[in-house]
């Protein structure tokens, strides 16, 4: 230990002040994100597959309200299944 430094408890790092750590903060931030832009789809991709995830809700959401309103139409797509 360098002389004129005070003792310190083991594991704790008593040369690191506000800066050392506003550093390391900054360096792992950074990683992190490099690391998650890597393994996650990029941005455009990710908004492509929420707008046709919606659509699709919104096309079985559509199906099953013109059925509920209409009991017959389910009767008569199982006759046109069963003709084909």
């Amino acid at each position: 230990m360098p002389a004129g430094l005070p003792r310190s408890a083991p594991g704790s790092i008593v040369q690191v002040n506000g800066n050392g750590y506003k550093l390391l903060g900054f360096v792992v931030w950074r990683g992190a994100r490099w690391y998650v832009r890597r393994k996650l789809p990029s941005a455009r991709a990710t908004a492509a597959g929420a707008l046709g995830a919606l659509a699709l809700l919104a096309v079985v959401a559509l199906i099953a309200r013109r059925a509920r309103a209409d009991p017959g139409m389910i009767a008569m797509a199982r006759a046109v299944r069963l003709s084909a």
